[in-house]
Order: C-alpha cells, then sequence, then structure tokens
C-alpha cells in the first residue's frame, strides 16, 4: 500500500464469539458502528470481509500479526516495561469463553456496546483491545468493586 492514509488503517484481529479469528486491516474500524470490514491481503488476492460487531467478543489492535496458532503468552503484572501513567481504571475483563485479559478499562460505561482496554503489560503484542460488553460475563477493577455483565 501506499504512504496515503497508512496512518489511519489499523492491524486487527477480531475474535468471534463462535471462536473464529479474523485478521486483517481495517480503515473503518470505530466504536459505536454496527459492523465494519477487514482487509486480508495474504491471499493471492486482497479480499474484504464484513464483520459485525454483534458477532464479535473482541477486536484487538495488534503491533504484529503473532502466532500462528493462536496461542497467548500474557504477564498479568500492571505497569511492566516503564508504562508513564495508567490510562484508565486497573480492570480484569472475564469473557463467556473462559479468556480473561488484564488492563486499563477506558469508558466502560460508554454506550457504544463495547468499551476500550489497554493492556497491562505496555510490552504486551495488542495495543489495545475492544471488548464487546455483550461477550463479558464479569468486569472486575482491582480497587475491589466488580460489574457483572
Amino acid at each position: 500500500m501506499d504512504g496515503a492514509g497508512e496512518s489511519t488503517r489499523q492491524k486487527l484481529v477480531a475474535h468471534l464469539k463462535g471462536g473464529e479469528v479474523v485478521k486483517g486491516y481495517s480503515r473503518d474500524f470505530a466504536p459505536g458502528s454496527s459492523h465494519f470490514h477487514l482487509l486480508s491481503l495474504a491471499e493471492p488476492v486482497a479480499s474484504s470481509r464484513r464483520i459485525s460487531v454483534d458477532e464479535m467478543k473482541a477486536a484487538f489492535v495488534v503491533r504484529s500479526w503473532g502466532r500462528s496458532e493462536g496461542h497467548v503468552v500474557r504477564r498479568y503484572a500492571f505497569g511492566v516495561g516503564g508504562m508513564k501513567a495508567e490510562p484508565g481504571r486497573r480492570a480484569l475483563v472475564k469473557f463467556q469463553d473462559g479468556e480473561r485479559i488484564w488492563g486499563y478499562a477506558l469508558d466502560q460505561e460508554a454506550p457504544e456496546g463495547g468499551f476500550w482496554l489497554v493492556p497491562a503489560d505496555p510490552d504486551d503484542n495488542n495495543l489495545r483491545v475492544f471488548v464487546v460488553h455483550s461477550s463479558v460475563t464479569a468486569l472486575e477493577f482491582l480497587d475491589g468493586r466488580e460489574t457483572a455483565h
């Protein structure tokens, strides 16, 4: 791709509620939208797929595509790697499929159907995660308060 518009292109990994993982680039992902498109460049011909936010568990904005087998190694300590300031409330997100993610919850009460989570580990491959409210069983704030979904 040329450099024009490069700054608006996001490298995303969409985890769908059914367990499917879809990787690609998006220029139209935004909280509050009902859908967005992922462009895959892995095939001989580029293809685009429309993703419904209602079908999604979470969208991971990533540095790199990571491991192909889907296994993720996460550190759960906050501030590892010298994070300068905490960007939100320390939280643990528990998903319906049993996955757990530790991070800093931003605008968790936003009406857009989800909220942003910045990983606890600043060296994590995920830059930020858009968590869909309907895929969460609990959001525990590490100050002792819990919000069930």
